[in-house]
């Protein structure tokens, strides 16, 4: 079963007030850099639920999603232990 797992995020803000993430960190503290960000569109997660800014990202190789709703950032996963 799908969870969301909220992370800390580190952005870029611009002077026109679009936000990019550049960075997130793991529960586990690791810090994870985004090597794109490939799309942003309004959207609405289909497997934890909620609805905000969705980012399509890359890190590592490997396409995610990771969301912006309201002020917190999270990320879809199937096994929140990992």
């Amino acid at each position: 079963m799908s969870q969301k797992v909220y992370v800390r995020v580190h952005a870029s803000f611009s002077p026109e007030g679009g936000v990019l993430p550049i960075s997130f960190f793991w529960k586990d503290g690791h810090q994870y850099k985004i090597d794109r960000v490939t799309d942003v569109r309004m959207a609405a997660s289909t497997k934890v639920g909620g609805c905000g800014m969705r980012y399509t990202i890359t890190v590592g190789g490997r396409s995610n999603y990771i969301f912006r709703e309201d002020d917190r950032w999270f990320i879809e996963t199937k096994d929140v232990n990992s």
